[in-house]
């Protein structure tokens, strides 16, 4: 049976919104950076984020294709661990449900 916090589809808050790792803020800062010659490694360790998210706000065009590759199936799926998953969206569930006073 599923939670009752994933049925009622209540959205987070940006600020409580883990998945949101930069503000818009931080994303123009970024961008500039990269036109002053910051390689997406660097502005990945100044920021403390993957290298990858680095390069979607650089490149939108290259994170769109990976979007597209996601939708038409055609992506590996080597890296999917079951287990992880389903552990994540537990610890997930928790977190709204900790929350959910916050969200009202």
């Amino acid at each position: 049976m599923p939670y009752k916090i994933d049925t009622c589809k209540m959205k987070l808050p940006r600020k409580l919104d883990r998945r949101i790792k930069l503000t818009n803020q931080q994303r123009i800062e970024i961008a500039n950076l990269f036109n002053q010659w910051y390689t997406q490694t660097r502005l990945a360790l100044i920021f403390e984020v993957h290298r990858k998210t680095i390069r979607n706000i650089v490149y939108p065009e290259k994170y769109q294709a990976d979007l597209k590759r996601r939708i038409d199936g055609k992506c590996h799926k080597l890296y999917y661990n079951r287990e992880k998953n389903t552990q994540a969206v537990k610890n997930t569930r928790r977190y709204r449900q900790k929350n959910k006073e916050k969200l009202i």
